[in-house]
């Protein structure tokens, strides 16, 4: 209450009463070094004679800020040899132009960095000796410390680190694992490969494919065979590598894995097993291949075979072939069945029809399909319009006649009408099989494919000339057989009876025509031998069936 003076490093102060009762105020300027601790020493006395003593440590915190970008703190490295190289980049703000920023391993050997506006970098190559070493990084202005920032980083010596696998392509107990798949192990470090030794191993009981025969022709060809196989950990043989760097090998099979077996890796260190894994091999695929040709046996490129109840397709290659099943995993494999293959689907290849075959898939395995032939479509015969009940039509530039007064079509898109391209076709040129025993010499096709015919419909077909001459049609016997697509087997089979006119040179339907598709109508004149005239007549005259007609021809 009744201070008489003041001092502050020995250093005497003014002071003034203060706002309040027992309160004084002082200033004194203080050099502050930045960053370094500087004592105060505060005596103040009464007029009495009697002092007071404070003492008080000051720090001045810097404007800029330092951050340490890499290394991270609390990095490890694993290093050999006597030196190591760290790459060190720091990030500084609010530091003036004249800055330096310095780097120093544990608290020595202060480097330069590069700055480069707010960062800075340097490379520092240290002794590489393993434990816990401190990283600082110093901001100096005229050899003034003016901001700081440290991190911990530790060295491992390579030779105190033991070998480790990281990891494995196929991974531990991986499934579905391709034939051909080759092994990749990766390690921690850097390793000898002398020091390794690395075998492949193969279990399994069933089939493989067997290779063919060179210069087998795929399309003569039932599919590729199957063959058993019994092996309990036999090596599979291969050429292992080592991969640049020596942190990591590669086995590459010769030979394929068998399907549905298991694989087991067994790797060992200066003849210490050191690591084993296995996976699982995919089990046997189910393989489809055919052939697209035209009817002069030409191989059509890039035409589309729609699997199209299911989603599926494929598309030929320059020589014809087309494949489901190749290349695809297990979960994509068709599953046994009959399916519905529609050949170059409307909007593909205008110059071609389209053709709707089945293509039966067994299971397991590889089957060729064979030829499937699409036929070509002649340019000059026009699309023309036909619908239910139409009454008589006249297609294929007037050679076919058909009348639709009964009939109801339901064409594809569900419509009862529709255009339709019809053609006369020999019997090499037709994309359908045939029932034994009943071949045609010829038949009418139409697109698109698919139209449904139900009801009662007749036909009247023009006999085309042979050698340019109708001269044969004198030589036929009374009736010939007519043939139409099988909804059900999609072969063509008999379907009704056709009295010959030979006046006219036309074949006319007699009695019911079974017609349950328009894909074809076609004409069997030579199978209608005189030992079938008895039948075709009975059937015209409506005392047998269908069925009882198809018997007794295949017969």
């Amino acid at each position: 209450d009744n201070l008489a003076g003041l001092s502050i490093n020995g250093q005497s102060v003014p002071v003034a009463p203060g706002p309040s009762a027992s309160s004084y105020v002082f200033a004194l300027d203080l050099p502050l070094p930045s960053l370094q601790n500087y004592p105060v020493s505060i005596r103040a006395w009464d007029h009495a004679g009697r002092s007071t003593d404070a003492s008080y440590i000051l720090n001045l915190s810097s404007a800029i800020q330092l951050t340490l970008l890499s290394p991270a703190s609390g990095s490890e490295y694993v290093v050999s040899g006597t030196d190591y190289t760290l790459e060190v980049t720091a990030r500084v703000l609010g530091a003036a132009t004249g800055d330096e920023l310095y780097v120093l391993w544990d608290g020595a050997g202060a480097m330069l960095m590069e700055r480069l506006g707010d960062y800075g970098r340097a490379m520092l190559t240290v002794a590489a000796t393993g434990g816990e070493h401190a990283l600082r990084i110093e901001v100096r202005r005229l050899g003034v410390l003016q901001a700081t920032t440290e991190s911990r980083v530790t060295f491992t010596r390579d030779e105190d680190v033991p070998l480790e696998v990281v990891s494995i392509s196929p991974e531990n107990e991986a499934s579905d694992v391709e034939t051909t798949t080759p092994i990749e192990i990766r390690f921690n470090k850097p390793v000898d490969p002398a020091r390794l030794t690395m075998s492949v191993l193969q279990t399994a009981h069933g089939k493989i494919f067997a290779a063919p025969e060179p210069g087998a022709d795929i399309r003569n060809m039932p599919g590729l065979a199957l063959e058993e196989v019994r092996h309990e950990r036999s090596p599979v043989a291969g050429n292992g590598q080592n991969l640049p760097g020596n942190q990591a090998i590669a086995f590459y099979p010769s030979e394929y894995y068998a399907y549905g077996g298991t694989v087991m890796v067994e790797l060992a260190l200066d003849g210490v097993p050191l690591f084993h894994s296995r996976f699982g091999v995919r089990t046997l695929p189910t393989l489809l291949s055919g052939v697209l040709m035209d009817s002069d046996s030409t191989p059509l490129i890039d035409m589309e075979v729609s699997l199209f109840e299911i989603g599926r397709s494929a598309r030929s290659d320059k020589d014809g072939n087309f494949q489901f099943g190749y290349g695809e995993d297990p979960t994509s494999m068709l599953a046994p069945g009959r399916y519905r293959a529609l050949i170059n689907p409307p909007g593909g290849d205008a110059r071609f029809g389209s053709v709707e075959r089945y293509i039966d898939v067994d299971g397991p395995g590889a089957t060729s399909l064979g030829v499937f032939v699409v036929p070509k479509l002649n340019p000059r015969v026009p699309y023309q319009p036909i619908a239910s009940g139409q009454g008589v039509v006249s297609l294929a530039l007037g050679d076919l006649e058909m009348d639709l007064s009964g009939a109801t079509l339901e064409f594809p898109d569900g419509r009862a009408e529709g255009l339709v391209h019809v053609q006369l076709l020999e019997f090499r040129e037709l994309g359908h099989g045939v029932q034994p025993g009943a071949s045609p010499e010829f038949a009418f096709a139409m697109q698109p494919p698919g139209i449904e015919v139900a009801g009662v419909a007749e036909v009247t077909v023009r006999l085309p000339k042979l050698q340019g001459s109708h001269n044969y049609v004198q030589q036929l016997l009374e009736r010939v057989l007519l043939l139409g697509l099988d909804a059900r087997s999609l072969t063509l089979v008999p379907i009704g009876v056709a009295r010959v006119d030979k006046t006219q040179n036309t074949v006319v339907s007699e009695g019911a025509l079974h017609l349950e598709r328009l894909e074809y109508v076609g004409v069997a004149i030579f199978a209608a031998r005189q030992i079938h005239q008895e039948a075709l007549a009975a059937y015209a005259a409506g005392e047998i069936s269908i069925d009882e007609l198809r018997s007794q021809l295949a017969q």
